[in-house]
């Protein structure tokens, strides 16, 4: 910014509340008190003020040249705590006051005049330079919230991406229990009745129907397994802590491991967008335990506080080496983790993983309320 645009941006239209509004701020006066006090020394060697009052010759420079850098001290004053355009005016006002002295009573009034030029040029100089700091202090203010925005609007899309997920994988879910379960099961009941009905089949023909029967009935468990772990209906008629205790009772069959399920404090209910994905990070993290940390054991602890609630999922498995930010968790091959991560920013909660080899892995989500 060059001086002209400076002046340029310094005009400015005030309505008279804006004038008021100025004029009432007590920075204003004082400012105006400090110029006051810094003017009076100029005029010292009048009769009113005689010059024994004000002992300069203790202060190695010329005491008129010390009074004028006085005047500094209700520019930066004002420019600092009232406004640029205070400031300005000061510098004006002070150089003005300043004329008076040197053109009437200074010795050397070229060399005085040099002193108050500069002494002006100094000022606007501030004025200037705290001009430039708050103009970066306001841009950096500007960028710093065009990313909260892009963050926000991120965590918005991503939130929306997630919904819209889940809303397909619950239509998926019950088209499989209307549809594919159903047929499944007829099919299964038709051919157990077949078999107990046909007394005439061969022994082998017997043999080769219940073999299929069972695959069939396996098959059954698996499609509603699967459709349950698409959009678990108890998330949706009894709340999160019912659908988390039937997710870990199945954990604990399907993978053969020892699951501890514990609550602690007074249970509350979530929006459902973030009850679903809190049973999401649950459910990543169990399976992440079943297929990869070998463990014996396992437990899931929910800790509802005043302001926050904590959720840790613990095993006493191999472990593994962390990377050394979570941002690196996709390039170690840490998907189920990173997948955990981003649920965790969609619930503005803080994601900690803790993992010692031969010791186990320790997963902590806070979330706020």
């Amino acid at each position: 910014m060059n001086v002209v645009e400076f002046v340029k941006d310094l005009r400015i239209e005030l309505t008279r509340e804006q004038v008021v509004s100025w004029l009432r701020k007590p920075q204003l006066w004082l400012a105006i008190i400090i110029l006051v006090l810094a003017t009076i020394p100029q005029y010292a060697e009048s009769p009113e003020f005689p010059d024994y009052l004000f002992p300069w010759r203790f202060i190695p420079f010329e005491r008129h040249t010390i009074e004028r850098i006085f005047f500094l001290l209700p520019i930066g004053y004002s420019a600092i705590t009232v406004g640029i355009r205070t400031g300005m005016a000061l510098t004006g006002i002070s150089f003005a006051f300043m004329l008076p002295r040197i053109a009437m009573f200074s010795p050397a009034p070229i060399d005085a005049l040099f002193e108050a030029l500069l002494v002006a040029a100094l000022g606007i100089f501030f004025c200037l330079f705290r001009k430039i700091q708050i103009d970066m202090r306001q841009q950096k203010e500007r960028d710093l919230e065009v990313v909260r925005k892009m963050h926000e609007n991120q965590r918005f899309y991503i939130r929306q991406a997630v919904m819209a997920q889940e809303e397909e994988r619950k239509r998926i879910s019950r088209d499989l229990h209307d549809d594919t379960v159903q047929v499944l099961g007829g099919l299964s009941r038709k051919m157990d009745n077949f078999i107990r009905k046909n007394t005439t089949l061969s022994e082998q023909d017997v043999e080769f129907l219940k073999q299929l029967h069972e695959s069939l009935n396996v098959g059954l468990t698996e499609v509603q397994r699967f459709s349950q772990d698409l959009r678990p209906s108890l998330l949706d008629f009894l709340g999160l802590l019912t659908a988390l205790r039937s997710l870990v009772h199945k954990a604990e069959e399907h993978y053969e491991l020892a699951i501890g399920f514990e609550v602690v404090g007074d249970e509350r209910r979530f929006r459902p967008e973030l009850e679903i994905l809190i049973f999401r990070i649950i459910q990543e993290a169990l399976s992440n335990i079943g297929r990869h940390a070998h463990a014996s054991s396992a437990k899931v602890r929910i800790e509802f506080l005043d302001n926050k609630t904590i959720f840790t999922i613990s095993d006493n498995g191999v472990g593994f080496d962390l990377p050394e930010s979570v941002d690196d968790l996709p390039r170690i091959g840490r998907l189920g983790l990173a997948g955990i991560h981003e649920r965790a920013q969609l619930l503005d909660g803080l994601f900690n993983v803790l993992s010692i080899k031969g010791e186990g892995t320790t997963i902590t989500i806070e979330m706020p309320y």
